[in-house]
């Protein structure tokens, strides 16, 4: 009974965390599609919106997410353009608030002129080692939260890159660490393709050198003046290709120390026109109502 007990808890705990885990699988720009998707039914076809606020740690990250909410929408409905000091005037009102919750009613006051008939607002929070993305509808007229949708998101080098977050303590002694095997570090942790490739380089040619020559360096050849005997000779060769495959090791080191502690992450790089990943294909109501084909492409920067 405490056996089937015992296992019945490690499957749910299991179960739990593989849960979790596909919570944050998803990536940011696909948990936005899928927001407009589930915000849509609770607009009318012809309603103005306007995507006026996203509190996410900076002001890139929240520009960001904003343009990219801005188009998911306007594939379906009129999009209201807010104006950078509109943005601005949210931003400081929020300051003032001194908090992370939503004063409705002063972000309908503020964009009230605007000519939206609802307003999108939003939160991008990290949560353990992934975000929680919450968005609210708001009506202007009424004031009321027409609808609401929440999902995880997983972390990548965009996001971080957009939030300027570095490497931390961990991760950089992981860095250092894992680098024994030359470059395993640079490559698994860091993404840095250069300090792996040099370390790499470096580090294999190094030991090579030392384990193939360092054996070599005393040799015993025969002795001519007695037959049968032998003398013990310096081979110069091995000991100059020895100490060259140290010096190669002792760079690796201490460059993965160095690199790993100096490091930072790189800002994101605007996609490829040839990048898959960077399109996007949806279905979309036509005016007609016929369904149409949307097909956008994602500049990261």
């Amino acid at each position: 009974m405490k056996k089937t007990l015992l296992i019945t808890g490690v499957l749910t705990l299991m179960l739990t965390f593989a849960q979790e885990t596909a919570h944050a699988q998803a990536r940011l720009d696909v948990v936005i599609q899928d927001a407009a998707e589930r915000l849509a039914p609770h607009l009318g076809r012809d309603a103005h919106v306007a995507v006026v606020y996203m509190n996410a740690g900076s002001v890139n990250m929240s520009n960001y997410i904003i343009r990219r909410m801005d188009t998911a929408l306007r594939n379906r409905f009129t999009m209201v353009t807010v104006e950078e000091s509109v943005l601005g005037m949210i931003r400081t009102e929020q300051d003032r608030q001194m908090d992370d919750r939503f004063n409705e009613a002063a972000f309908v006051g503020i964009t009230g002129g605007l000519g939206a008939h609802f307003i999108v607002v939003g939160t991008f929070q990290p949560i353990l080692n992934f975000y929680d993305f919450r968005v609210q509808i708001i009506n202007v007229g009424t004031n009321v939260i027409e609808g609401a949708f929440e999902a995880h998101v997983q972390d990548d080098r965009i996001i971080r890159a957009l939030l300027g977050a570095d490497f931390t303590s961990a991760q950089r002694w992981g860095a250092v660490g894992l680098n024994l095997v030359p470059g395993l570090g640079s490559f698994v942790i860091m993404g840095d393709t250069f300090g792996g490739v040099f370390q790499l380089i470096t580090g294999v040619a190094g030991w090579g050198l030392v384990a193939f020559n360092f054996g070599n360096i005393q040799q015993d050849i025969p002795n001519p003046l007695f037959p049968g005997s032998y003398v013990t000779e310096t081979n110069t060769t091995a000991v100059i290709m020895t100490v060259t495959g140290g010096v190669l090791v002792a760079t690796q080191l201490v460059f993965n120390i160095v690199r790993s502690s100096t490091y930072t992450r790189p800002p994101a790089r605007i996609a490829s026109l040839v990048n898959p990943d960077a399109w996007s294909l949806d279905l979309v109501q036509g005016r007609n109502g016929i369904e149409g084909v949307s097909l956008s492409h994602t500049l990261r920067f």
